[in-house]
């Protein structure tokens, strides 16, 4: 009953459905790598190499873009945060459910495998996000150093301009 056979339904669908959609709310700690059924979703597609797509809020998003244009300071905070996943630590509502899931990981390719599967897709994300960011930053520029303003000085841009829609924040990796 109920999560009974959790595992081999969940790996079926998403093996047909050939990749899968992480919700966060924040990347410094988010709610969804502190639950073990989320955990176990990123578990399951680590152990058949699902392709896993990261999304969350555009002002969450506007936030990491903010963090990356701050330079080095923003990245290590960035860094930082990717440093503290840790997946053991997750919980269930459910203690029985929590062990189960638990197990399942240390009996097959354990934390570490799933800390770092999910860092590793993390990390790729973040460096779209970095790439974009740039890219805007420097049309930011450009159009500064290109177009006058009224009074004839130049245009003020600045890094506030930077756009948290499109497909960045719905990129797969």
């Amino acid at each position: 009953a109920g999560s009974d056979n959790l595992e081999s339904v969940f790996k079926d669908n998403l093996k047909r459905i050939g990749k899968m959609v992480a919700i966060l709310d924040t990347w410094e700690r988010p709610v969804y790598l502190t639950r073990i059924w989320t955990v176990f979703e990123q578990f399951v597609a680590s152990t058949i190499e699902i392709e896993v797509q990261f999304v969350m809020p555009k002002a969450t998003a506007k936030q990491l873009q903010g963090e990356i244009a701050l330079g080095s300071e923003g990245i290590d905070r960035v860094i930082n945060a990717l440093s503290q996943v840790d997946s053991a630590r997750a919980e269930a509502w459910k203690l029985e459910d929590e062990v189960k899931v638990k197990s399942m990981i240390q009996d097959t390719v354990g934390f570490r495998h799933v800390d770092a599967h999910v860092t590793d897709v993390m990390t790729t994300w973040i460096g779209k996000v970095v790439e974009q960011t740039c890219r805007e930053l420097l049309e930011i520029a450009r159009a500064k150093n290109a177009l006058p303003s009224s009074d004839g000085g130049s245009v003020q841009a600045d890094s506030n301009d930077i756009n948290c829609e499109g497909p960045l924040f719905r990129a797969t990796f």
